[in-house]
């Protein structure tokens, strides 16, 4: 493989440079995640897996899945806004395999994140009050999401680079198998702290996702 970078027909090596470091850190970061992949299992995240929900979304020519999670107990549910247009009916499947019609509370299509209430009350809820917000390079992540919309599957990550701002959110790039589906997924630090929200994944790719911030997701929630 070869790579060159110009800037108005000028050389501009350092980007190579740049290109070369992201690789290593890349191939770096899939050999962690084999090994992360035993710690996703781990007590303090199955206890969360009953907060999440798969959410079937019934749209105007088309089906999508998502994921999502209880944030408090009145069964109020996070999760992403960019696939939800033009919805006809919603289908909310917890742990315990009931389901429930979905209502959408509140939409934010900036921030990519939106508020579904299924108009009951649930006993496991994850608190977007009590997470961790700041992340690092090489920070060891655990996602746990529908992918597909069969069942709730967790996913071990590393983050990869600084955090990018994209229109109203603050974003997180990193290196996790991010599946259709996925989207909505809540996403914890080794100790059980929620971090973020999983947003998606780069185009063409299904090994590189985005998270979205805590600090986005509070700032939406706190415009209520």
């Amino acid at each position: 493989v070869m790579a060159q970078c110009t800037f108005k027909d000028q050389p501009r090596g350092h980007r190579v440079d740049e290109l070369w470091s992201h690789i290593a850190r890349y191939i770096e970061n899939s050999v962690t995640l084999e090994k992360n992949e035993q710690e996703a299992n781990s007590e303090k995240l199955l206890a969360k897996r009953e907060a999440v929900v798969c959410i079937a979304v019934e749209l105007q020519t088309s089906e999508i899945g998502l994921s999502g999670f209880f944030i408090d107990p009145d069964g109020l549910i996070l999760s992403t806004a960019h696939d939800l247009k033009g919805v006809k009916d919603m289908t909310v499947t917890l742990q315990d395999g009931r389901k429930f019609k979905g209502r959408i509370v509140r939409t934010d299509f900036q921030r990519d994140l939106v508020l579904i209430d299924i108009m009951s009350e649930v006993s496991a809820f994850i608190s977007v009050s009590e997470g961790r917000s700041s992340l690092k390079e090489g920070d060891r992540l655990f996602s746990i999401s529908c992918p597909g919309g069969a069942r709730v599957t967790t996913h071990s990550a590393v983050v990869i680079g600084p955090p990018r701002v994209r229109k109203n959110s603050l974003l997180w790039q990193v290196n996790m198998e991010t599946l259709p589906g996925s989207s909505g997924g809540p996403v914890f630090d080794e100790e059980g702290n929620l971090v973020a929200m999983v947003v998606g994944r780069f185009r063409g790719t299904d090994s590189v996702g985005f998270l979205l911030s805590l600090d986005t997701i509070r700032e939406f929630l706190g415009e209520r």
